[in-house]
């Protein structure tokens, strides 16, 4: 400001409120739009898949916002909803307008075109937005309602779209006529599709299928190479740390870890009840056990509530909010540093929490949701080779 200071607010709330703002989501959509033009060669086709996506999208939008009148739901949800509701859509009319145009060049009437590429390539589509509902359902086995209303909240947007894909893209289709494609591809009298028939694809399966062996093989190390570093992951959580610089929860998040340490940016609150722990000379060697913890750069004084019963104190650890070592620092306390009738609580040891749910759930979300989709896959496919290697 003019006197000279640098002046930020961080905390809890404000990185927790701040709006998401669509650029990305817009970004997504004009890049989108010209790979479909190069695609498509025409403007009309190279809309129609936006169109079903954006006519989902705002659709399950308005679902989410009544379900939010009737439940409480993720800040996070419409956002994810954006996000996998504008792939999905684009990718789920992008098999019907592809197959359409294959139709047309094959010498169908635009009715019959558009019904026979509803009939197969949409078939395809309500599996696989099928199989997209059965991923999002994993979510219910995750441990926390605020992951349960993403997937409710995601999965509307995707119905809608596969409705709309089904639905509202094969009367467009028939509307349009033959303007899905190019006015000079019209005027000659070409009508091919420049998307399903790849020379260079067939060539390149021609030659993996000579030597299936060979390719399974290779293939199969290259993708246990690139998923051997899961086995090192750790789950966390993000905090103003991983915002952009320029934010202003980031640069007091700076500032904070600057001038105190970077525990300073990861309080813990200890709650005491004082009945419990002996009053306050119980409370006073709680004080100094803690004091004498490792990574321990700080203890407050204990503040009472008014009717006695109470104390709060502030625990400053030496490590940063993600540093393993203020998860460790919370586990000891838990375990060995506080008697019974203490607690501790705040945003960090919440997320520690929240982490720890997430990891103890983690494969038994993978569990359902490959083995729902095994089911939905052989049902599709009257098959189980297939769904089989599609769910390795």
């Amino acid at each position: 400001d003019t006197s000279g200071y640098q002046v930020e607010f961080g905390g809890p709330v404000p990185e927790n409120v701040q709006e998401a703002s669509g650029h990305a989501e817009m970004i997504g959509v004009v890049v989108a739009l010209l790979i479909l033009l190069l695609a498509f060669g025409a403007l009309v086709a190279a809309s129609l898949p936006l169109t079903i996506a954006i006519t989902g999208l705002l659709v399950g939008t308005g679902g989410i916002t009544l379900l939010a009148a009737l439940t409480d739901m993720s800040t996070k949800a419409p956002t994810l909803a954006s996000m996998v509701g504008l792939g999905v859509g684009i990718d789920y009319a992008l098999l019907i307008v592809t197959r359409h145009r294959d139709n047309l060049a094959r010498g169908m009437s635009v009715p019959e075109a558009a019904g026979r590429a509803t009939a197969t390539a949409g078939q395809s589509v309500i599996f696989a937005g099928g199989t997209v509902l059965v991923a999002l359902a994993g979510l219910q086995f995750s441990g926390v309602p605020d992951f349960a209303t993403m997937g409710y909240a995601t999965g509307l947007v995707v119905l809608v779209t596969v409705l709309a894909a089904i639905t509202l893209l094969p009367a467009l289709l028939g509307a349009l006529k033959l303007r899905v494609y190019s006015r000079r591809d019209r005027r000659a009298g070409r009508f091919q599709s420049s998307m399903s028939h790849s020379p260079t694809a067939a060539r390149f399966a021609r030659m993996v299928g000579r030597r299936p062996v060979l390719w399974l093989t290779g293939s199969t190390l290259v993708l246990l190479a690139l998923g051997a570093p899961a086995l090192g992951m750790s789950i966390g959580q993000s905090d103003a740390g991983n915002e952009p610089e320029s934010n202003t929860v980031r640069q007091a998040y700076d500032l904070t870890a600057t001038g105190f340490g970077a525990g300073a940016n990861g309080p813990l609150t200890i709650a005491v009840d004082l009945d419990a722990v002996g009053g306050e000379h119980g409370m006073q060697d709680i004080v100094n056990d803690i004091a004498n913890t490792a990574n321990v750069a700080h203890v407050s004084a204990p503040v009472t509530s008014p009717d006695g019963s109470t104390a709060v104190l502030t625990v400053t650890p030496g490590t940063g909010p993600q540093d393993e070592q203020t998860a460790a620092l919370v586990e000891h306390l838990r375990s060995d540093g506080l008697p019974d009738g203490a607690g501790i609580t705040s945003w960090t040891a919440a997320m520690i929490d929240l982490s720890h749910v997430l990891l103890d759930h983690l494969w038994l979300v993978i569990s359902v949701v490959i083995s729902t989709s095994l089911l939905l896959l052989m049902i599709a496919f009257r098959s189980v080779v297939v769904p089989v290697k599609a769910a390795v």
